[in-house]
């Protein structure tokens, strides 16, 4: 599911810059935001497959980094971007 909803966000983005809508780059943040899921699924399958405690080790500092990157701008995204919480009223108001 990432990665379909994140080339949906690069097609958006791709329609938006073809009808100048100002809002597009809204879509690739969103992409970035589905990648971020992806990496830490990347980094634990190859965790499986490592055999030396060394490499599980990294493997491990390396996977609670992704996840807090993932964590952290999933969390803003849906603050800022899906409940609105940090935008302006103002702007939000139809006219």
């Amino acid at each position: 599911p990432y990665l379909i909803r994140a080339r949906q966000c690069i097609i958006m983005h791709t329609i938006g810059s073809m009808k100048n809508d100002p809002k597009r780059y809204q879509h690739m943040l969103n992409a970035i935001k589905y990648s971020t899921s992806l990496w830490p699924l990347i980094v634990s399958a190859y965790q499986k497959v490592v055999t030396t405690e060394e490499e599980k080790a990294i493997c491990e500092k390396i996977l609670i980094v992704l996840f807090l990157i993932n964590s952290t701008y999933s969390l803003a995204w849906d603050i800022i971007m899906d409940w609105g919480m940090m935008q302006n009223p103002q702007n939000m108001v139809p006219e």
